[in-house]
């Protein structure tokens, strides 16, 4: 990461599916903001309108297995440096149980999943942003820290 990195939030698809951005807005999004862009944080509905958008469809929502999310985020990350591309919209069956797959991929190829239990609940309202927020800090602070470190040396 460098001094200059950019982060996007936006929330162009609610978890009720609807779509919050006009069309020209998310266009405009993709034209004009993601080349700039360090690292992007969509949620499954989200980076479906986006791929889509861009040229390639993965799908719906329910057809979207881990693989398929998997080629998802490399796919954006071919827009971007980084993409983390948040899960909790659409547990995934494994091991006799539910989880959440959170995928965080680079534009070299770098691939890492965070897996965590499924949590059943009506309250989970900005429990994606704050996922986001918390990630791309923490990013931000190790830059941080490797300039800090570079310059003392």
């Amino acid at each position: 990461m460098t001094s200059s990195m950019k982060a996007n939030w936006k929330v162009m698809v609610s978890t009720t599916g609807s779509t919050l951005l006009p069309q020209s807005a998310t266009n405009a999004y993709i034209a004009h903001l993601l080349p700039y862009t360090t690292i992007l944080t969509p949620n499954l509905p989200e980076a479906l309108l986006l791929a889509k958008l861009a040229g390639k469809d993965f799908g719906d929502l329910k057809t979207l297995n881990l693989r398929k999310r998997i080629d998802l985020a490399r796919y954006l990350a071919t827009k971007v440096q980084w993409v983390l591309l948040k899960g909790g919209h659409m547990a995934i069956e494994r091991d006799g149980g539910k989880c959440v797959v959170d995928i965080l991929v680079n534009r070299d190829g770098y691939s890492k999943e965070f897996i965590s239990d499924f949590s059943s609940s009506t309250n989970t309202h900005g429990t994606g942003c704050t996922l986001a927020c918390t990630f791309t800090f923490d990013m931000i602070d190790v830059s941080c820290n490797c300039i800090q470190s570079s310059a003392r040396i």
